[in-house]
């Protein structure tokens, strides 16, 4: 998004509101899955909202692997990266703000993945760990839900 666009996350947020984020974020989506081979396609926790995301989910050819996780561990992974001023909806919060916001966000988004092929509890795990998890999922070695 940010190179088809040019610009950050934050600047698409600010200039197009969320609904134009959504629009930009379904169109570079939608070419995504279009695009010849195989690849892993990282979406936000907020695309499932959209419903077209979820109609190109359900229709595409794709896996959704759904990587849980509670909201102090969110905000425990945010705050140490850095990241969390990157998210245009968790901008300026931190410590208990942050995670009661990232409690709802989880809240609302959660039943919306219920169209998802696998689940993965990711608290508590490494990024290898949970890369490891979805190989194995994948692989068919392993029902993970």
């Amino acid at each position: 998004m940010v190179r088809r666009s040019g610009r950050t996350i934050v600047d698409i947020f600010a200039r197009d509101g969320e609904t134009g984020f959504r629009n930009l974020e379904g169109d570079v989506f939608k070419d995504l899955l279009a695009e010849e081979g195989s690849k892993v396609i990282a979406l936000g926790g907020g695309t499932i909202e959209s419903g077209r995301a979820r109609e190109l989910i359900r229709n595409g050819s794709a896996s959704l692997i759904w990587l849980k996780v509670n909201a102090p561990e969110a905000a425990r992974r945010l705050e140490s990266g850095e990241m969390v001023d990157e998210h245009p909806l968790l901008k300026g919060l931190r410590g208990v703000m942050l995670t009661e916001v990232l409690k709802k966000l989880i809240d609302l988004r959660g039943g919306k993945y219920s169209i998802n092929d696998f689940a993965i509890d990711t608290d508590g795990l490494t990024a290898v760990e949970v890369a490891s998890l979805i190989a194995q999922a994948l692989e068919g070695e392993h029902t993970i839900k």
